[in-house]
């Protein structure tokens, strides 16, 4: 875990009378991504709080210190801080009050590591007057910080230094036309040194998520072992933690089908060709691969499974061995479940197979 470092304001607790955030002349916007929360949601004119004063006081209209600080947060290390929990805590020690000068954010950036720190990894770096210009801000950015912003009246999140073409990547809560800011996107070192944009205090954000020193577990597989051919396959596993992709290996027959890398998603679905199929997955992340998951299933008919019982044993084994000595017969569905090679002939050739495949499954 980063070494988190003492506050460096000796101006604790002053009061900034700044962050009314009315919106004037709104632009529509949908939230891109990276953003979290979108002040000018109509949800957000009805959690009020009371508590200083009774007009002015929905989140809609003095909400960006919070949605700042849980955007920020957000392209941090992608924990979702409930804006309205923090909210009300923040209300409780008075370094948020709605409708009588919005968040107080001096106090507020000298609490909230105490409060939510360890609960969603990351610690506060010091809170500062200057510009977005400064070396220490940009060298924070540089190094994976994000920060908190603050221009007249508002406050905003940056997440990232372009020092090629000097601009900021800014996270915007309230989008509105007095700023002229996209929800997200990059930002002339100009456009926020100057106006309603022109930044004159910063908060440092470090994330503090203790790295990962473990390959994952295995995930755990679920399928059904047959689909019909005009069914699409679908086979799920359980989400498994500290892993940061999921590597998925697909093979027909014994050759390799496809392969892919999901994300988040814990689910595979295709449409794929009739006959049998391996599939093999491994959870991942920096240190390495889990050991590997894998389950056989068929596509249209089940090559073995002579009894349709949906599983291949030696039961079928003892069939088909019935059938080549004539004890047997087999309907169509029978033979071609017994013709394990495909050639359209059953005969002793399959007989090794399916034997094959018993011993080594």
């Amino acid at each position: 875990m980063k070494k988190r470092r003492l506050l460096n304001i000796i101006t604790a607790f002053v009061m900034s009378f700044a962050l009314m955030c009315v919106p004037v002349g709104n632009l529509s916007a949908d939230a891109a991504e990276g953003r979290l929360y979108n002040q000018y949601e109509e949800k957000w004119q009805n959690v009020i709080f009371n508590k200083y004063a009774l007009t002015q006081n929905s989140m809609y209209i003095s909400g960006c210190g919070i949605f700042s600080f849980c955007n920020a947060i957000y392209a941090l290390n992608g924990n979702a801080i409930d804006a309205v929990n923090i909210a009300a805590w923040a209300v409780d020690n008075g370094s948020y009050q709605p409708g009588n000068g919005g968040m107080y954010y001096l106090s507020f950036y000298n609490t909230v590591e105490s409060g939510y720190g360890e609960l969603f990894n990351f610690s506060i770096d010091g809170h500062y007057y200057g510009r977005i210009t400064d070396q220490r801000l940009i060298n924070h950015l540089k190094n994976g910080g994000v920060a908190t912003i603050h221009v007249y009246g508002h406050l905003m999140a940056v997440t990232g230094y372009n020092e090629i073409n000097n601009t900021y990547h800014v996270i915007e809560s309230a989008v509105s036309s007095t700023r002229g800011l996209e929800p997200d996107g990059w930002v002339s070192a100009e456009k926020m040194c100057s106006g309603t944009t022109n930044v004159d205090w910063y908060a440092l954000i470090s994330d503090t998520t203790p790295p990962v020193t473990e390959v994952p577990d295995a995930p755990q597989l679920s399928s059904q072992k047959t689909f019909s051919a005009d069914t699409p396959v679908k086979i799920t596993w359980d989400s498994v933690e500290n892993t940061d992709y999921y590597s998925v290996s697909v093979y027909r027959d014994d050759e390799l089908y496809t392969t892919i890398e999901p994300y988040e998603n814990t689910e595979y679905t295709e449409n794929l060709p009739e006959g049998k199929y391996t599939f093999c997955l491994n959870a991942c992340n920096v240190v390495g691969k889990s050991a590997e998951s894998k389950i056989t299933f068929w596509v249209g008919t089940v090559r073995g499974d002579i009894n349709s019982d949906n599983s291949v044993d030696e039961s079928d084994l003892i069939l088909l061995q019935n059938y080549l000595l004539s004890l047997e017969s087999f309907d169509e569905k029978q033979y071609k479940s017994a013709d394990i090679n495909s050639d359209g002939t059953v005969n002793s050739f399959d007989m090794v197979l399916l034997r094959r495949w018993l011993i080594n499954r």
